[in-house]
């Protein structure tokens, strides 16, 4: 059968962090053969066994490393869908919401690499026949782990051809055109790190793409502040030529737009904020006597997706419109499997006081209607202060 060696827990006591253990037969040193060898990305392998043979282990320090480690052996038996022709059937109606593993699987000769991924491993399979024409969505997405996803038609894996595409760069979901009575094969397949396979959720749905997905159809929040709407990055797209909504290198993925006119030079912050999973808010405006238009137009003004207050996730900044100038304002996935609902808010600082004396005037003001009549004065003294 397959056995499982996993080296996991490890305590460092000496140079540098990394370990190498590799699995032999043979009966002297000189007539050793390597069967598996386990690598730093991975603490687990799984390796094909024979019943009496004997296996000899070597754990040792990758350059001279020293650690304390503990290591465990078991059974690695291959999920029921480990391989192509034994495919676990979905469906048909849809939506499609199982859990699955892909933990002990393996890989088939003659198997391709999936989810635009050219290192993967462990892959589990399944299939689904169309009980209709119409846009559909595979994700199998989910904190802490990574998988990777294709779409194939075909009747074996030497006449495979991958249907799904990827929107954005995530290898754990697929968009593809189904036709009804279609036989769609879908591989969920891990890679060569420790958290590259385990349990997964697989969802397959026909798309339902929010109205604003895209840069043209920006939903239009007029010039009024304050505004507050509720909206989703669920089923969301990345655009051709769309920004990187992050100031430094990410991943890609699943934005909706929204356009929003400064009628003065007031300070406003916007938010876009939810109980769900983190989103980012990233403000454009367009650069100054530029040719191009549309995406290719647009200079970033800032953006965060980390600021929220409470228990609300998401981003939340505050700009300095320039009055007439039209922000383009786009809400995306901090992550890639973190699409979720939100609330996107502008709202304004209150009246500009622009001078000393009106701002202690309106401090005072306030401190008046304090109780009793010492706390007054306090508030009083501290606001002359504050704007003496």
């Amino acid at each position: 059968g397959r056995i499982r060696l996993s080296l996991c827990d490890l305590t460092y006591v000496d140079g540098p962090l990394n370990d190498q253990t590799i699995v032999y037969t043979g009966s002297s040193l000189a007539s050793l053969a390597v069967v598996a060898q386990l690598t730093s990305n991975d603490c687990n392998i799984d390796f094909p066994v024979t019943t009496g043979t004997s296996y000899k282990i070597a754990v040792s320090g990758d350059l001279k490393g020293e650690f304390n480690f503990v290591l465990s052996l078991k059974a690695a038996t291959p999920p029921a869908n480990d391989n192509f022709a034994d495919a676990q059937a979905l469906g048909p109606a849809l939506p499609v919401k199982l859990a699955s593993d892909n933990d002990y699987a393996t890989t088939e000769i003659g198997e391709p690499y999936h989810g635009g991924y050219s290192g993967t491993s462990r892959s589990v399979w399944f299939s689904w026949t169309a009980d209709r024409t119409a846009r559909v969505r595979l994700r199998t997405c989910g904190e802490g782990k990574t998988f990777f996803t294709s779409v194939y038609t075909g009747a074996s894996l030497a006449t495979l051809t991958e249907v799904g595409e990827r929107l954005y760069a995530s290898y754990c979901s697929n968009f593809f055109d189904a036709v009804a009575g279609t036989k769609y094969m879908i591989a969920v397949a891990g890679g060569p790190f420790t958290d590259y396979h385990g349990p997964f959720q697989l969802d397959l749905h026909q798309l339902k793409a929010p109205g604003n997905d895209s840069f043209e159809k920006a939903r239009n929040l007029g010039s009024k502040v304050p505004v507050s709407v509720t909206g989703t990055t669920v089923d969301g797209s990345d655009e051709p030529d769309e920004p990187n909504h992050s100031d430094y290198m990410s991943e890609r993925s699943a934005s909706v737009w929204y356009r929003w006119k400064a009628t003065s030079d007031n300070p406003v912050i916007l938010s876009s904020c939810g109980n769900g999973k983190p989103n980012r808010i990233s403000v454009y405006d367009a650069y100054p006597d530029t040719e191009e238009t549309g995406l290719r137009a647009l200079r970033m003004v800032d953006n965060d997706d980390h600021s929220c207050t409470g228990k609300s996730q998401g981003g939340r900044l505050a700009i300095a419109p320039e009055k007439g100038t039209v922000y383009m304002i786009a809400v995306s996935a901090a992550r890639s499997e973190a699409e979720s609902p939100f609330t996107l808010k502008i709202a304004g600082f209150g009246a500009t006081v622009k001078t000393r004396a009106a701002r202690l005037k309106k401090a005072i003001a306030e401190c008046r209607k304090l109780k009793p009549r010492k706390k007054r004065t306090r508030c009083v003294k501290a606001a002359k202060k504050r704007f003496r």
